[in-house]
């Protein structure tokens, strides 16, 4: 048995012996969780007095209950290598103060940076069964459902983003070309999902995938357009891995998709999405690439400071807007020191996707480069989104594997007339 194979027993055999009220505890923390994973996807629709939104409320009652379980129960499970790098990023965006062209910015960046890190760490530490896992997946997903539905009531009533560009649509407060990268992901989750249950529920997981396309492309998102190709893509192949009855239903709801959309879709829309590096926004979006690639090279190892990129661009004449891309953004403001631990911790990651079952494996390779066509042309790196993904690919290998050793250390034994034990080879289905 490898060290995490024996910290694995460990785990269980300490869950085994919790008391009740420490067990209660960690129960809530995972709760509130899948709330607020549930609250990812239309975020700023609720806004509680004196808290920059219900997430952040929910996550301090969450940080406090987590501090109280972990008080109760004397024992942490200690944090993969990736959380680490995480870390490690964390801290060096800190440091970042003593050079950075913002200060305000980037002492708001770190907290909001520290605040993420808290909420990767209790993924980690409280989701700890495939159970919980895909109760996790769920919360997410009635979350990017609730979003299409106000998604539709928003074209309904005409409802456009008038602060972006008009005839565009998104939940009130959202980012729509964020919100089309959520909502496309959320398919992949779907489908997942679907192809792991035998309950009515998978209704309603193939249903979503054509509203979701509907939904994604009245965002009139380029990124999430091209996004939503990757997703659909990595859909067809979790489909057919699973079997021919999920490859028809996928063909169903995909059939479904491309009748609704030029039903629903404005013409105006669909040509936003295939008008190419030819429109303004793209111009402008080209000239914040041009400025970031710009302070990178002056300077290079340290960067302007994490959250400083809207301060440096104004000084150096551009226009108060981020960089509109995740790795020239943090590249620009961190240096190669922070792009560095930043791909780092996500190599460790891909490293642990490439070695987990083939279902599993389709899932995050898929939504991991949707992740990176979506941070192609927004800047996800402070996105609630982007550490939620961190977190699931974080935590998801060590739950199948400690459901593995539940299931093996809870068979039932039988003794032959020799004196031999002999396990069972009944195994509990996981919903």
């Amino acid at each position: 048995m490898n060290q995490f194979d024996h910290q694995l027993a460990i785990s269980v055999e300490t869950e085994r012996s919790t008391p009740i009220r420490a067990v209660g505890l960690r129960r809530a923390v995972f709760i509130l969780l899948c709330l607020i994973t549930f609250f990812i996807p239309w975020e700023q629709m609720l806004v509680i007095p004196g808290f920059s939104s219900v997430i952040f409320a929910v996550s301090s009652v969450a940080l406090g209950l987590a501090v109280f379980s972990v008080l109760f129960r004397l024992r942490l499970k200690r944090p993969p290598l990736a959380w680490f790098v995480l870390a490690l990023y964390v801290y060096w965006c800190f440091v970042s103060m003593l050079w950075t062209s913002d200060a305000a910015a980037t002492q708001g960046q770190v907290i909001s940076y520290v605040s993420l890190l808290l909420f990767v760490w209790m993924m980690w530490e409280f989701v700890d069964s495939r159970q919980y896992f895909m109760w996790v997946l769920r919360s997410f997903f009635l979350g990017a459902c609730l979003a299409t539905v106000l998604m539709f009531q928003a074209y309904l009533t005409t409802r456009t983003v008038a602060l972006v560009e008009d005839g565009r649509y998104a939940v009130a407060g959202m980012d729509p070309n964020e919100l089309a990268a959520i909502l496309g992901a959320a398919i992949i989750i779907a489908t997942y999902l679907a192809t792991n249950t035998s309950s009515s529920w998978r209704v309603v997981y193939w249903l979503y995938i054509p509203l979701a396309c509907v939904a994604v492309l009245l965002t009139g998102s380029r990124g999430g357009a091209l996004g939503l190709m990757v997703c659909l893509g990595a859909t067809l192949l979790l489909s057919g891995s699973r079997s021919w009855k999920a490859l028809v239903l996928f063909a169903l709801a995909a059939g479904l998709a491309i009748w609704l959309v030029p039903q629903l879709v404005p013409e105006e829309l669909l040509e936003r999405v295939t008008e190419g590096t030819e429109s303004h926004t793209f111009q402008v979006r080209y000239e914040q690439w041009r400025l970031g690639l710009q302070m990178w090279s002056e300077h290079p190892f340290l960067g302007v400071g994490a959250g400083a990129f809207v301060a440096a661009a104004v000084e150096s004449g551009g226009l108060p807007l981020v960089a509109h891309n995740t790795f020239v953004q943090t590249l620009a403001e961190n240096g190669l020191v922070g792009m560095g631990l930043l791909l780092l911790g996500w190599a460790l990651l891909m490293r642990t996707v490439l070695h987990l079952p083939q279902r599993e494996r389709l899932l995050w390779l898929g939504a991991g480069l949707a992740w990176v066509v979506a941070a192609v042309a927004l800047s996800l790196e402070y996105a609630k989104f982007t550490w939620l993904v961190y977190a699931w690919i974080m935590v998801q290998p060590a739950c199948l594997e400690l459901t593995e050793e539940v299931q093996v250390d809870d068979k039932p034994t039988l003794e032959l007339p020799s004196g031999h034990m002999v396990g069972t080879n009944q195994r509990a289905e996981v919903p």
